[in-house]
């Protein structure tokens, strides 16, 4: 049997009364690891200050963690970087009385270039469930599960997560953690207008890197590929060779090279990364 349950740092029904900065949700969301860390280390101390980890701790203090962020390919997703934000605050607090807890990716068969933050009720159930994902049954049994997201709107992705542990039949104790919970009307599109509160344009991702550290995930990627073929050009040829070095090695892992709508920029990344092959070869 899987008992379920959920926590949430922020409930919000619409984009006038949420409890959180819109803008600095959208820089986490494209990367911001000032950001990532701010809010990891805030839901993890909200959830260490709650009721519900009081009631948590008397039922699974003697077992093993393992936390997990939402599923991803090659690329990490942004709350991979929350994930590692909230475990690096929750357990020096945990591991006083406890085992330390235990990190595992979830894998996921397929990634795609559509906006999933965009995306219908109904688009999205049809993505999640469509996509294969993969989990070690071996390595979770027995244990307690965290699974940490940024933020949930429809509850598509939790639905496929209980889905895939009942699928390897795993039994125990299963907690979902969520920056933000949407709890209005049904309007997925919510999520679009908090993901780009602040992103607007590749100046926006350049002001990020050059004054808040990056951290890759799928979400920066195609933002970056998806950008109009002169402004990446200029973006993209004031970049470091390590940056630039970077954003291939990530493309080329989820294979967004081979997706027609991003091979012009990918093709300017390629000149680029060259130049400053050639620049080091001939210092």
């Amino acid at each position: 049997m899987i008992s379920i349950s959920r926590f949430s740092i922020h409930q919000f029904t619409d984009t006038d009364n949420l409890t959180f900065s819109a803008i600095e949700y959208s820089k986490f969301k494209h990367g911001s690891q000032k950001f990532a860390q701010k809010l990891g280390r805030e839901l993890a101390c909200g959830f260490l200050e709650s009721v519900e980890f009081n009631d948590f701790y008397q039922n699974i203090s003697t077992n093993q963690i393992v936390i997990c962020s939402a599923p991803w390919k090659n690329i990490p997703v942004a709350s991979t970087a929350l994930k590692d934000f909230f475990i690096s605050e929750f357990n020096p607090v945990w591991s006083l009385d406890n085992q330390a807890v235990e990190d595992l990716k979830v894998h996921r068969a397929h990634s795609y270039n559509e906006d999933y933050g965009a995306m219908s009720k109904e688009q999205r159930e049809q993505v999640i469930t469509s996509d294969d994902f993969s989990i070690d049954k071996a390595f979770i049994k027995g244990k307690v599960l965290f699974f940490i997201d940024d933020i949930i709107i429809t509850g598509a992705h939790e639905r496929r997560i209980q889905s895939l542990l009942e699928t390897v039949g795993f039994e125990g104790w299963v907690l979902f953690l969520y920056y933000a919970e949407y709890g209005g009307e049904n309007n997925p599109a919510i999520e679009n207008e908090l993901n780009y509160a602040f992103m607007k344009n590749l100046s926006d991702m350049d002001y990020i890197i050059k004054n808040e550290g990056v951290i890759f995930n799928t979400r920066l990627v195609k933002f970056m590929l998806n950008a109009p073929d002169d402004e990446f050009k200029q973006f993209i040829s004031n970049q470091t060779s390590n940056f630039c070095s970077s954003l291939k090695m990530h493309i080329i892992g989820n294979e967004y090279h081979n997706i027609e709508p991003f091979k012009k920029n990918y093709e300017q990344l390629q000149l680029i990364t060259h130049r400053h092959n050639a620049s080091i070869s001939y210092s």
